[in-house]
C-alpha cells in the first residue's frame, strides 16, 4: 500500500547515498567496458550485480499507478507470445516448418519458449533499472555527482588510458569532448556525427531561449561562444570526418537515391515479416531465426541478426501495442522533467534529456537499445534528468517486489556466466551456445553419438537453429545413420538459412565420400545462392574436393557442363590428356555454342588453342566461319604453316589492321620528306608521311625501302612492321609478309 505523504524534503546526503550514486553511475560504466555486455555471459555479470544491489538497495517511493501499469503492461506484452498459437492465424512460416519439414514446434506463439524466456529476463532487468534510476530520491549536488562520474567513466573508456579528474574547470571536459569527437570520427559512426551535433545545437538553443531578458542579455557573449564552438565543432568533422562523412553519400542528395541503402531494404523485409505475422509478434528472441525467411530485398550471403532498428524490431517480436506502451511510457517520464527552472540543475538535467531523446531517435536506424551497455546508459540518463525533489510517495510495496526481482535477478544473472564458464546445458541461449561447441568437439573426436544427443537436446530450446540442424546431420552420417535422417536435417537447416551459399557448400562436401549424388544436389543449391560469386564458390568446389578423385571429377563435370562458364574453369585446370575427352563430349552437347556470350566463346577458343586439337579447331571453323573472329590468331598460324601464308595474311589485314596511325604532314615534297627521313634517326613522322605518298603513287619498292630502313636495324612504332607486311603484301610475297605480321604482333605484345 502507499503512504499519502509525500515527501518535499531536503536532506543532506549520506555516505550510503553516495554509495548508491557511484554503483549507480558506474553500473552502465561497466556494461560499455564488457563490449556493452553484447554476450551473455556479459549481461549476466551486469544483471547480477544489479540484482545484488535491488536486495538492499531497492526502490522506496513508488513512481505512480500509471507509470506502474504502463511496465507492467509493457512485461505483459512479452508474455503474451506464450498465449496458445490456435488463438491467432497460423503464419505460413510456420506451417511450412511443421509440415513440409517435420519440426516440432510448441503450441505457443512463440516457437523458442526457452529463448523468450531469457531475453523476458534481460527485459524485466532493463525495466528495474529504469524504475530504479527513475524513482531515486536526490540532492542536486549528488545528481550532479553521478551524472559526472558516469560521464567520466565513458570518456576514460573512450580514451583508453587517459583517467580524468573531476573538477568544476572546463579543460579536463574539453579534452574529454576532444577524445568522443575523435572515437566518433575513427569508428566511422553516421549516427555519432548526427547526435553529437544536433544534440549540441538543441542544447545551446533551449538554453539561450530559457534565460531572462536580462540575463540573455549578460550571456549574449557566452552564447556567442557556444554557438562559435558548435560551428567550429562541425568544421572539425568536415575536415577530419574522412570515411565518417563519406558513409553520408551526400552526393545522392541532387538524386534522392536513398532507396540504394541496405538498411532500407531491410526495413522492406521486416515490413513484410511484420505483415505475416500475429499481432503480438514473434516473442522474443525469434527476429533472427524466423527474418532470415523473409529475406527478399536485400537478400545476401551474410545472415542480418536485427532489423537495423530498435522500433522494428520491438514491433515485430513485441506487437504494435508495446510500441504504444513505449511511446506513453515515456511521455509519462518526460511530464516530470518539468519545471527546468533555475537551481533544480535545470542545465544537466536538459543535456541528460536530451541524450535519452537522441538515443531513442536513434533506434530509428539501429539497434543501441537492444545492448545492455547502451540500453542503460540511455534509461540513466532519462532518470537522472527527472525534476528533483520528485514528490513520490513513499511505498511498501515496492520495495519487497523489487527485492523478489532482485534475487530473481541474481541468481539468472549467475546462471548465465557461471553456465558460459563452466559450459553447462541451461536451457536457454547460453546452453545452445555450450552445445553447439561440445558437439563440435565431440564430432572432431569421433564421438558422433554424443553430438547428435546434444544437438537433439538444444533443439528442444532452439527449434529454428540451422547450425543446429547441421551439426546434427554431420554426426549421423558420421554415425552411418540412415541417410534419410541426416538429409532432413540439412533440409531444414537449408530451409532456415536460405542465403548463405556455405550451408549447400559444406554439405556437399560431407555427403561427398558416402552419398556422391547428394553432394551434387547440394553443390548446386550452393552455386545457385551464391549468384555473381558462382564462379568463386565453384573454385573452390575443384580444389577442396580435388578433381583427381573419380567421384569428385564426375561430379564436377557434371556441374561444369551444366554451365557454360562453369566449363570454362574447369577447362582452365585440365592438362592437355585431360582436356581433349573432356572438351570432346562438352562440344558434342552443344556443337554450335548457341549458349555461349561471346567473350566465353573467346576464352574457349584460346584453351582449344592451347590444349586442344587443332585440326579439330580448324575443322569447327570452316563450318562457322562467324567463330573467326575469337580464333583468327589461331587460324593463321595454321595457315601459315601449312603454307597458305596468303590466307594468313588475308586473315590479319582482316582482324589485326585496326591501327591508329599518326596524321600525315602536309605541305611536303616526296624528296623533301626523303631527305628528312634518311638525314634523322628516329622521323617517324616523316616516314610515315613518305610511306604513304609513295604507296599512293605506286612506289611500293621504294615504300618497303622506307620502312625497312627502321623495321631492320632500328625499334620503330609497331604499326610500323604493320606497314612492311602491306608492302610485301603489295608485291605477293607472303612468306615475308607473314614474317612481318609476326614482327608486328610480337612488337605490340612488348607495348602491353
Amino acid at each position: 500500500m502507499e503512504e499519502t505523504t509525500a515527501s518535499h524534503a531536503t536532506h543532506h546526503p549520506v555516505p550510503a547515498q553516495w554509495a548508491r550514486s557511484v554503483f549507480l553511475a558506474l553500473l552502465p560504466v561497466l556494461a560499455v567496458f564488457l563490449g556493452g555486455a553484447a554476450s551473455k555471459w556479459a549481461e549476466g555479470i551486469i544483471v547480477a550485480f544489479f540484482g545484488a544491489f535491488l536486495i538492499f538497495q531497492p526502490p522506496r517511493r513508488s513512481l505512480g499507478w500509471k507509470i506502474n501499469a504502463t511496465f507492467l503492461a509493457f512485461a505483459l506484452c512479452a508474455l503474451v507470445s506464450y498465449s496458445p498459437q490456435s488463438w491467432f492465424f497460423t503464419p505460413n512460416w510456420r506451417a511450412a516448418l511443421t509440415n513440409d519439414f517435420g519440426i516440432a514446434l510448441p503450441p505457443s506463439v512463440t516457437p523458442q519458449p526457452w529463448l523468450t524466456a531469457g531475453c523476458f529476463a534481460s527485459l524485466v532487468a532493463g525495466l528495474c533499472w529504469l524504475y530504479r534510476v527513475s524513482a531515486q530520491e536526490l540532492e542536486l549536488r549528488v545528481a550532479r555527482f553521478q551524472l559526472r562520474l558516469f560521464a567520466a567513466g565513458i570518456v576514460v573508456i573512450a580514451a583508453v588510458s587517459i583517467l580524468l579528474y573531476l573538477t568544476q574547470h572546463s579543460i579536463p571536459w574539453t579534452i574529454a569532448l576532444i577524445i568522443v569527437v575523435a572515437a566518433i570520427c575513427l569508428n566511422f559512426s553516421r549516427a555519432g556525427v548526427i547526435i553529437l551535433v544536433a544534440a549540441s545545437a538543441i542544447w545551446i538553443g533551449t538554453v539561450a531561449l530559457r534565460l531572462d531578458a536580462p540575463t540573455r542579455a549578460g550571456a549574449a557573449c557566452r552564447i556567442s561562444v557556444a554557438v562559435s564552438f558548435l560551428l567550429l565543432l562541425v568544421s572539425a568533422l568536415l575536415v577530419a570526418g574522412g570515411q565518417t562523412l563519406a558513409r553520408f553519400h551526400l552526393q545522392k542528395l541532387a538524386r534522392s537515391d536513398f532507396t540504394s541503402d541496405f538498411r532500407w531494404l531491410i526495413f522492406r523485409d521486416t515490413w513484410q515479416l511484420i505483415r505475416s505475422s500475429p499481432w503480438v509478434g514473434l516473442g522474443l528472441g525469434n527476429f533472427e531465426a524466423i527474418f532470415a525467411i523473409f529475406r527478399d530485398a536485400s537478400h545476401g550471403n551474410t545472415r542480418s541478426l536485427h532489423p537495423e532498428s530498435d522500433w522494428l524490431w520491438v514491433w515485430s517480436e513485441l506487437g504494435w501495442v508495446a510500441l504504444l506502451l513505449i511511446i506513453f511510457g515515456a511521455v509519462l517520464l518526460i511530464l516530470r522533467v518539468a519545471p527546468l527552472q533555475v537551481g533544480t540543475n535545470q542545465r544537466f538535467r536538459l543535456a541528460a534529456l536530451i541524450g535519452a531523446l537522441m538515443f531513442a531517435l536513434h533506434g530509428l536506424i539501429d539497434v543501441s537499445g537492444h545492448r545492455v551497455g547502451t540500453a542503460y546508459s540511455a534509461m540513466f540518463l532519462l532518470g537522472l534528468s527527472l525534476h528533483r525533489p520528485t514528490q513520490l510517495r513513499l511505498s511498501k510495496t515496492i520495495p519487497w517486489t523489487f527485492r523478489i526481482l532482485g534475487v530473481a535477478l541474481l541468481i539468472i544473472g549467475l546462471s548465465w556466466t557461471i553456465a558460459w564458464r563452466s559450459m553447462a546445458m541451461l536451457p536457454g541461449v547460453v546452453g545452445v551456445g555450450n552445445a553447439k561447441q561440445l558437439a563440435i568437439v565431440a564430432s572432431r573426436g569421433l564421438n558422433f553419438a554424443e553430438a547428435v544427443n546434444l544437438a537433439t537436446r538444444a533443439l528442444n530450446w532452439a527449434p529454428l537453429d540451422w547450425e543446429l540442424y547441421y551439426l546434427r546431420a554431420t554426426a549421423e552420417i558420421g554415425q552411418r545413420e540412415p541417410a534419410q535422417e541426416a538429409l532432413d536435417d540439412f533440409r531444414r537447416a537449408r530451409f532456415l538459412e536460405p542465403n548463405s551459399e556455405s550451408v549447400p557448400l559444406q554439405e556437399g562436401f560431407v555427403w561427398l565420400r558416402v552419398r556422391p549424388d547428394l553432394a551434387l544436389v547440394a553443390w548446386r543449391e550452393a552455386l545457385r545462392r551464391a549468384g555473381t560469386e558462382r564462379k568463386d564458390i565453384f573454385r573452390t568446389i575443384m580444389f577442396t574436393a580435388k578433381l583427381r578423385d573419380p567421384a569428385a571429377r564426375h561430379i564436377i563435370r557434371q556441374l561444369a557442363f551444366s554451365e557454360h562458364d562453369l566449363a570454362l574453369i574447369y577447362f582452365a585446370q585440365l592438362n592437355a590428356e585431360e582436356f581433349r575427352p573432356a572438351f570432346t563430349k562438352f562440344f558434342d552437347a552443344d556443337p554450335d555454342l548457341v549458349a555461349m556470350k561471346p567473350e566465353e566463346k573467346r576464352e574457349l577458343f584460346q584453351l582449344w588453342d592451347s590444349r586442344g586439337d587443332i585440326k579439330a579447331l580448324i575443322a569447327a571453323v570452316n563450318k562457322h566461319p562467324d567463330w573467326l573472329q575469337f580464333t583468327w590468331r589461331t587460324v593463321a598460324k595454321y595457315r601459315a604453316t601449312s603454307g597458305d601464308f596468303r590466307g594468313a595474311c588475308e586473315l590479319m589485314e582482316k582482324f589485326d589492321s585496326n591501327v591508329v596511325f599518326p596524321p600525315e604532314e602536309k605541305g611536303q615534297s616526296i624528296e623533301q620528306l626523303r631527305e628528312r627521313v634518311f638525314r634523322d634517326t628516329n622521323n617517324f613522322s616523316a616516314a610515315y608521311t613518305l610511306y604513304r605518298q609513295q604507296m599512293n603513287r605506286g612506289l611500293v619498292d621504294d615504300a618497303l625501302a622506307t620502312v625497312r630502313h627502321f623495321t631492320v636495324s632500328r625499334k620503330p612504332p609497331a604499326y610500323f612492321h604493320l606497314l612492311e607486311a602491306q608492302a610485301w603484301a603489295a608485291k605477293a610475297n607472303w612468306e615475308r609478309s607473314w614474317n612481318a605480321w609476326q614482327a608486328f604482333e610480337k612488337a605490340k605484345s612488348k607495348i602491353s
